[in-house]
């Protein structure tokens, strides 16, 4: 073994899931979001596909284990055969060991305990590992399972891990029905050449390598040729090159030890690889289409003031007509009357380069999506806010997000009801791409569209709230 030859406590590359070493790309970081949704949201079919080695497994196991103790799961690993398998193995997951009957009895017992945990308080999740090897007659099952009444809460979340065939199969003209409650798809992409060596130091820093430089120059190139940002052979490539470097008596592994390891391992480089290609992007929901307002423009002259009159003595700039079905720039986004809620747009000073979009949730209804510029944009309920949420779970001034064009913080202004994320409130947070910020009984997901990874912590574009407002039970008063 290695480790006493490069001084680490435990082997960094070993192919069972731990948490500990879940590494968030940016599509990992997307993915989990995802996952997570199913749970604080009323996103109640997610579905996550990747090649295999892709990381999907070590996810799915790191979510579980964040998982709050209200949440009761039923993990299956492999598909059932038929609809009564299927049925008696979730039953079994659920603790009816054994179960037997047949498929009126089966449903009869599963809606009976599905009614029992929300009238606990409890979330029921199903998370089925493998879903491309589900046939289209358990998949209807599915479907079934989740039928509800209009407007009513599904009595159980689904999340579909599986192979891109999973992703085919939902576009099949057989599968339109499911493929319309599915509310959230991502396929996970392979890792960035930049994002295989973020992968690799980050696994050796948990297994105790304190900053050495164990892989030198030329070896991260060479494991990209060769594991193409796959995880699962990445592991397998830096830990067969350890072994080849410590049995030749060295500290460090050079670019030879790859191309050792890969020839042991029977890896062809990747220009030999047949050519992936991703399936094609699937529709946005229709209510992001809906209701996403006009893109601001970048640039706004300095002749025209904020408010979008036209300066003294030049003549009034021409407005562009809504498009169809979208938040026309200074009116309110109407929300159902019964929640006496209402949006506002963005003020028309949020111009910087776009970085982000903002979507905007209550009680699992989008409501409206916003685009996030460089600069600031104050959150609250007051008319001043740059995105004005009209509800008394929202203090007047609650929260703003300040972003440059490296990161995006969100920073509590003293509001009421405080800023969640991960059931964690907090005065300050870097946001990362996919994270559910909860603002009172809104929830606000935060999409990052930069192109690079986020960059660290950067403290000098943080800046103190204005001193003028002091949050008291909901209302601003003057400090």
């Amino acid at each position: 073994m290695y480790l006493t030859t490069f001084k680490l406590k435990e082997a960094p590359f070993q192919t069972s899931p731990d948490s500990r070493y879940l590494y968030l790309s940016k599509s990992h970081a997307r993915a989990k979001a995802y996952l997570e949704s199913a749970v604080s949201s009323a996103d109640d079919f997610v579905v996550i596909t990747g090649e295999p080695g892709s990381g999907k497994t070590l996810l799915v196991d790191t979510f579980r284990r964040e998982l709050d103790k209200s949440v009761v799961v039923a993990h299956l690993t492999q598909a059932p055969i038929s609809t009564n398998e299927f049925l008696q193995a979730l039953l079994e997951q659920f603790g009816y060991i054994p179960f037997r009957g047949n498929r009126a009895a089966l449903l009869g017992t599963l809606n009976g305990y599905l009614a029992e945990q929300r009238a606990a308080g409890r979330k029921v999740l199903l998370i089925m590992d493998e879903a491309q090897n589900l046939g289209p007659a358990l998949l209807e099952q599915l479907r079934s399972l989740l039928e509800v009444p209009s407007g009513a809460e599904a009595p159980m979340r689904v999340i579909l891990v599986g192979q891109p065939p999973l992703g085919r199969q939902l576009d099949a003209p057989e599968s339109a029905q499911l493929a319309q409650r599915v509310r959230l798809r991502f396929h996970l992409t392979e890792l960035s050449p930049d994002q295989v060596h973020g992968y690799i130091v980050h696994r050796l820093a948990i297994a105790g390598s304190q900053g050495r430089d164990i892989f030198q120059t030329g070896c991260f190139e060479a494991i990209d040729r060769y594991a193409g940002g796959a995880p699962r052979l990445i592991n397998s490539l830096c830990d067969a090159a350890l072994s080849i470097a410590a049995k030749a008596e060295r500290d460090h592994v050079l670019p030879e030890d790859i191309e050792a390891a890969a020839t042991e391992l029977k890896l062809p480089p990747l220009s030999n690889r047949p050519a992936y290609v991703a399936p094609a992007p699937s529709e946005p929901p229709r209510e992001i289409a809906r209701e996403a307002p006009r893109e601001l423009p970048r640039e706004v002259p300095a002749e025209i003031p904020i408010d979008g009159a036209s300066a003294p003595g030049s003549p009034a700039a021409p407005q562009p007509a809504p498009a169809p079905d979208s938040i026309a720039l200074g009116a309110s986004v109407e929300v159902p009357a019964a929640s006496e809620r209402t949006l506002a747009p963005i003020h028309k000073d949020m111009v910087g380069a776009r970085i982000a979009r903002l979507l905007v949730m209550n009680a699992g209804e989008l409501l409206a999506e916003y685009p996030l510029h460089i600069g600031r944009m104050m959150i609250g309920r007051a008319a001043d806010a740059d995105l004005q949420i009209d509800d008394r779970t929202i203090s007047r001034h609650h929260c703003q997000i300040i972003s440059n064009q490296f990161l995006s913080v969100i920073q509590d202004l003293n509001s009421t009801n405080g800023v969640y994320v991960k059931d964690q409130r907090l005065r300050r947070h870097n946001l990362s791409d996919g994270d559910v910020v909860i603002l009172g009984s809104f929830q606000v997901t935060y999409l990052d569209e930069r192109e690079s990874e986020p960059a660290e912590y950067e403290e000098e574009i943080i800046e103190e709230p204005p001193p003028r407002f002091r949050e008291v039970d909901g209302e601003s008063t003057q400090n």
